[in-house]
């Protein structure tokens, strides 16, 4: 069944990608691209279209409008928050101690935490492409996840990094997101990566750690990574929504700002 779910959702973030590429596509243009049948393009589509991804024509698809829009280039979110980011990053570097094996997903405010570990013998197993060139490298011992790159988040996806995350036990987890919020958890504009955070967090044994600047919090987006009540601690900056933390720590989630 594992494998099965796997072919599925590869195969719906390769329909995404085409779409992205080519505008708008043709079922059967799509059946031929992926040798398979109509009706299971159509199958895929009707997903899609529920989950908001794609719009619907006669005989047809193309992406939808609305994650256009919702699909900020990584180069700009990455200097979008940088002070708050670092103070962000700074405070989770805090929560690590001596020997800690730590997942860390991708995202922007994850790349300023190497230089912030003081501990020792760390080891931060991350599908972020970004962390291997960033500062602070001397302090941990660093394991990319391989994997298909997506341009769009500089993350490593699919199958190989879902693998490699599967035969992990971590006893910490730090995940960044695009938006988190009582009523919908932890949620992200990127349908790829949610298996990605949510098996990161599943193969975590110890503290559950989400790190989101005040830009995000209360926010929703498309697609659910996890629920609130799979994290132990959220930190933010100052400048997040005070009724909407109350409510994130009201879930019994810890609530760390971040000064």
């Amino acid at each position: 069944m594992r494998n099965s779910d796997n072919i599925v959702r590869e195969r719906r973030n390769n329909i995404i990608q085409l779409l992205k590429e080519n505008g708008k596509m043709s079922i059967q243009d799509l059946a031929s691209a992926f040798g398979t049948s109509s009706i299971t393009i159509r199958r895929d589509i009707d997903f899609l279209e529920s989950q908001k991804m794609v719009e619907r024509s006669r005989g047809a698809a193309s992406i939808s409008k609305k994650i256009i829009n919702e699909l900020l280039p990584f180069i700009d979110k990455s200097v979008k928050y940088v002070a708050e980011k670092q103070k962000i990053a700074k405070k989770a570097a805090e929560l690590i101690c001596d020997g800690d094996v730590v997942f860390v997903n991708s995202g922007t405010t994850v790349l300023y935490l190497p230089q912030y570990v003081s501990s020792k013998n760390v080891k931060i197993v991350t599908n972020n492409a970004c962390m291997a060139t960033v500062d602070g490298q001397e302090n941990i011992d660093l394991f990319l996840t391989g994997g298909e790159r997506y341009p769009k988040t500089q993350s490593l996806v699919g199958d190989i990094a879902l693998n490699t995350i599967s035969q992990i036990n971590a006893n910490k987890c730090i995940i960044s997101t695009n938006g988190v919020s009582a009523e919908q958890g932890l949620t992200s504009s990127f349908y790829m990566e949610t298996s990605i955070n949510n098996a990161m967090l599943s193969r975590c044994n110890g503290e559950k750690i989400v790190i989101a600047d005040s830009s995000k919090i209360g926010k929703v987006f498309s697609f659910i990574s996890a629920r609130i009540n799979m994290i132990d601690t959220l930190i933010t900056d100052s400048s997040a929504d005070r009724a909407a933390l109350e409510d994130i720590s009201s879930c019994g989630v810890r609530v760390i700002i971040a000064e």
